[in-house]
């Protein structure tokens, strides 16, 4: 929904016009009264009388196009809205309230619909949230594909939002692009006591960087971390021993790969999690490891 300002200046700026370009800014401030909720008549009305004061429905439909009947129609629902007022005179007149007054009515309105849609929405997701994550926890031997670097990270915020633990085998990159934009969600998760073991892949040349890195890190007593200076086989990550993501490439694959594999297939879980394991007892504990 556009904005307070942006909706006032719009509509401001489309009647400053209105002598030099009549149909052009008539047809801009109408579509912003639209935007704010009313109808194409709706507003024509409205802003016929906001331009000529008091007026009778036959002044009313001569200066706005609309025909009488339209106007009887419409003139409940604005009155309804507190937009216009009707004088008990002969013949019958109408007032508008001033623009600025008809502008905050028509924004409360428009805000207070947003918020119930918004809450609507709310309902909604949740509603469906348990029949869906029942539907997953049925479905096993899925294979998928995350599509680039910003699918995946958000697949990982997610994930991190929801998981008891975690193993992963990833390069020192991508460890630190990882904890860089999931930042949040990894506090939480640790905060609530979620248990992470990291295998990370370290260049021997980059050891000592690494390792002076690593010292100046707060340690987490759910999280540990080891190293290994030789190229793993596979790098990827398991969560909650349920599903595994499987880069395609061994070059930060979350900087690089186009694909991010996942699966819930067993048979590939357990051979992850087995290479997971063996390498776990051969890598080197790093300097903080609790």
């Amino acid at each position: 929904m556009a904005s307070v300002g942006h909706i006032k200046s719009n509509f401001q700026s489309a009647l400053g016009g209105m002598n030099s370009k009549m149909e052009e800014s008539e047809n801009e401030a109408i579509e912003t009264m639209q935007k704010l909720g009313l109808t194409f008549t709706e507003a024509r009305i409205y802003l016929a009388l906001v331009k000529s004061g008091q007026s009778s429905v036959k002044t009313i439909s001569k200066s706005s196009g609309v025909a009488r009947a339209e106007i009887y129609r419409s003139v409940p629902s604005l009155q309804k809205l507190g937009l216009i007022e009707k004088i008990l005179n002969i013949p019958i007149k109408f007032k508008a309230m001033p623009l600025q007054n008809g502008l905050n009515i028509l924004l409360n309105k428009a805000n207070a619909e947003h918020l119930r849609l918004e809450e609507n929405a709310k309902k909604l997701a949740s509603s469906f949230r348990g029949n869906h994550e029942e539907i997953a926890q049925e479905v096993k031997n899925q294979f998928f594909v995350i599509p680039g670097k910003e699918a995946h990270i958000k697949w990982l915020k997610n994930r991190y939002e929801k998981i008891q633990s975690t193993d992963g085998i990833l390069t020192w990159k991508d460890d630190n692009t990882i904890n860089f934009f999931c930042d949040k969600e990894i506090r939480k998760a640790q905060n609530r006591g979620v248990k992470s073991r990291i295998i990370l892949y370290v260049p021997e040349n980059l050891k000592a960087a690494f390792k002076n890195e690593e010292n100046e890190k707060h340690p987490c007593s759910n999280s540990q971390k080891r190293i290994v200076f030789n190229p793993p086989l596979v790098l990827g990550g398991c969560f909650d021993n349920k599903e595994v993501i499987i880069p395609p490439t061994l070059d930060n694959p979350i900087q690089t790969a186009e694909t991010v594999f996942c699966t819930t297939n067993p048979s590939i879980l357990a051979l992850f999690q087995k290479y997971f394991e063996t390498l776990w007892k051969t890598a080197e504990h790093t300097i903080k490891e609790n």
